[in-house]
């Protein structure tokens, strides 16, 4: 079977981290069975050198790299090409006349570059985009492919884009692939019409890699903190995953006279802003940034509890990767976040305010019973699966 995968990028994120298991469980599981070309749109980042090695990562069309990058980096001027000037020429003036205004910005970014971008000139038995965006209007455009298949990674109703700009997309596709029930149900409400063409992938997470990785490194942060309570919280520092409330939730924390410290792993646009929060708050320290770190599991494996404060996840990855090393959890009530948690019995859920999040941590920090039973209950947990991986093979050979 010829296999072309498209990701946007490679850096940091669950849906990244996702097709990197997806990648490796593939090759672990069907080995030369299946030929893998990877086209990434931003061939750089954290998870980049742990793509297996028998995907050929594809160099062209060039102008996709052009359109991903600016002239500032060097990766748009070694792909340089007469189309991609042009359409970033003529890009550069679309976004001045602000034209496409019914358009979310990638929608209308791809409605630019669609004329200027050739097509892949393999053809392939499958081709994925796996990521939501302009890979999946990519595939469907640029792909010579027998079998089409797109993904969306979260809540469809939270995401804001124009879904009559999406539909005509979504419906040219073999199936669209979302990781969980509660987002099979989302794009259903609002594309009724693709109900039999929505199906659910979980996001596949090994245990016995996840474990393994945790036994592999060091979270020096957490040296000299025996008598500590340790937190940690993942993700991209953006408006969604709501850092600012885990560091006012924090602050209740200290004002009631808990010794922790809390770790967040990440970066993001919002960075800067939770650093002015954290020093107005006074937590300096207590509450670290520590950057994106491409083994995260030691740092989870070390902490007494992960929090997540997000105000909307597709599935997380992070938490089944959290309940995996049997860590108490206190997440937030988004929409999803039933179909990982359950409340009082694997973790804890929040209401969205700080002092929600804050009360639940201590909940874990001062009743030991119900600390023991989450991680006695997480313990009886099968959460580890690879076997994910079939439900791909059945969807391609059908």
């Amino acid at each position: 079977m010829k296999l072309l995968v498209v990701m946007y990028g490679i850096n940091g994120g669950g849906a990244e981290k996702s097709l990197v298991s997806f990648l490796t469980t593939l090759e672990m599981k069907y080995g030369n069975d299946i030929d893998v070309d990877l086209l990434l749109f931003r061939p750089e980042g954290l998870f980049l050198n742990q793509i297996p090695k028998n995907c050929n990562r594809l160099t062209k069309p060039k102008e996709v790299f052009m359109m991903s990058y600016s002239p500032s980096e060097k990766m748009f001027w070694s792909n340089i090409s007469l189309k991609g000037i042009a359409g970033k020429i003529a890009h550069y003036i679309r976004r001045i006349k602000k034209s496409d205004g019914q358009l979310s910005d990638i929608q209308a970014m791809w409605n630019h570059w669609k004329p200027y971008i050739p097509s892949v000139k393999k053809h392939y038995d499958v081709a994925i985009s796996y990521m939501h965006g302009v890979t999946n209007y990519f595939v469907i455009d640029k792909c010579d492919a027998d079998k089409k298949y797109l993904y969306i990674h979260h809540d469809y109703e939270k995401m804001n884009e124009n879904v009559q700009y999406d539909y005509s997309y979504f419906k040219k596709a073999d199936a669209i692939i979302t990781v969980s029930s509660r987002c099979v149900q989302s794009v259903v409400n609002v594309h009724p019409k693709l109900k039999g063409k929505v199906v659910c992938i979980e996001n596949i997470h090994s245990e016995a890699l996840i474990k393994k990785m945790a036994m592999s490194g060091i979270a020096h942060e957490f040296d000299n903190k025996e008598n500590y309570i340790k937190i940690v919280s993942i993700g991209r520092i953006t408006n969604v995953k709501r850092f600012d409330r885990a560091v006012e939730a924090a602050k209740i924390l200290k004002d009631s006279g808990i010794k922790f410290i809390w770790l967040l792993l990440g970066c993001g646009d919002l960075e800067n802003k939770i650093k002015e929060l954290i020093k107005k708050l006074g937590l300096e320290r207590e509450f670290v940034l520590v950057g994106v770190k491409a083994n995260p599991y030691p740092y989870i494996n070390n902490a007494d509890i992960f929090v997540q404060t997000s105000d909307n996840e597709g599935k997380s990855m992070v938490i089944d990767e959290a309940k995996i090393l049997k860590k108490p959890i206190v997440v937030t009530n988004y929409k999803t976040v039933r179909d990982v948690i359950k409340n009082g019995e694997n973790g804890i859920v929040a209401d969205f305010t700080p002092e929600s999040v804050a009360e639940k941590i201590m909940m874990i920090i001062n009743d030991k019973s119900l600390k023991d039973k989450i991680i006695s209950n997480l313990e009886c947990e099968i959460i580890g699966n690879e076997n994910e991986i079939e439900k791909y093979i059945s969807l391609w050979r059908k």
